[in-house]
């Protein structure tokens, strides 16, 4: 999606109407702030993400908070119970010195790499208003993430590209809390936990016989992949904070 989009996007939702479609129907979008517990998996036993206890302790530092927003709509079957359906992502970014082994598995030099994790996803839930200024939320996701490497030598830029894709499932608990700043005008807040078990489903193009990725190539990972090592999984839960505000015309 294109900046210029996500941002008419929230401008609309800044100050849209809670009642706009119909009477029954409530807009919902938030941009949210997110933490992450990131952690590896191969065949079921925890993994580090560097064997370079460093570079993993400082990736850990920077890539365990980031931003992101979400949008959707609720159907409201009565003046308690409705059901909730939209679009979730939020982004986790390391920036820093990249590890020499990374650097031993390329094919070029690098001395720097950014790296961001792009997790989204449809999700749907159910919503129950226990007042005018609280509802309680659960809801179950499909889960994507997206991983976006640059590499850089001496500030020159080597290579930017997707690196690997993973998929799963998530779910998400938490509550909205509605304050009246005036009569028409709300901030919404919300605090959710975040649930997410991802999957590799593609790595770069591995070379068996130099020990060399591509990261510029995307290639399935699965058994008949020249570097697989077993089912490759990741976790990514953590908090989500929304805040946005909304009129009531």
């Amino acid at each position: 999606m294109k900046k210029p989009l996500i941002l008419f996007l929230f401008m609309t939702l800044l100050f849209i109407s809670q009642n706009t479609f119909a009477q029954d129907i409530e807009v919902v979008g938030k941009l949210t702030y997110n933490t992450f517990d990131l952690k590896q998996y191969v065949n079921g036993e925890e993994v580090s993400i560097y064997n370079d206890e460093v570079a993993a302790i400082n990736f850990r530092n920077q890539a365990k908070e980031g931003k992101g927003y979400y949008f959707g709509l609720i159907y409201w079957f009565n003046n308690k119970w409705g059901i909730e359906g939209g679009f979730d992502r939020a982004d986790s970014t390391y920036d820093g010195i990249c590890p020499q082994e990374t650097v031993d598995s390329l094919e070029f030099n690098a001395d720097q790499e950014i790296s961001t994790q792009e997790l989204y996803g449809p999700y749907l839930g159910v919503v129950y208003s226990v007042n005018q200024t609280f509802k309680i939320k659960a809801g179950v996701l499909k889960y994507y993430v997206t991983q976006k490497d640059t590499f850089k030598y001496n500030g020159q830029t080597m290579q930017s590209s997707t690196t690997a894709k993973s998929e799963g499932e998530g779910a998400l608990l938490g509550g909205e809390l509605v304050y009246h700043i005036t009569e028409n005008l709300l901030l919404n807040t919300d605090l959710s936990y975040r649930i997410a078990r991802l999957e590799v489903t593609k790595a770069p193009d591995y070379n068996a016989e130099t020990k060399k990725y591509n990261p510029d190539k995307l290639v399935d990972y699965n058994e008949d992949y020249p570097g697989y090592f077993g089912k490759y999984e990741s976790k990514m839960d953590g908090f989500r904070l929304g805040i946005s505000l909304s009129y009531l015309f």
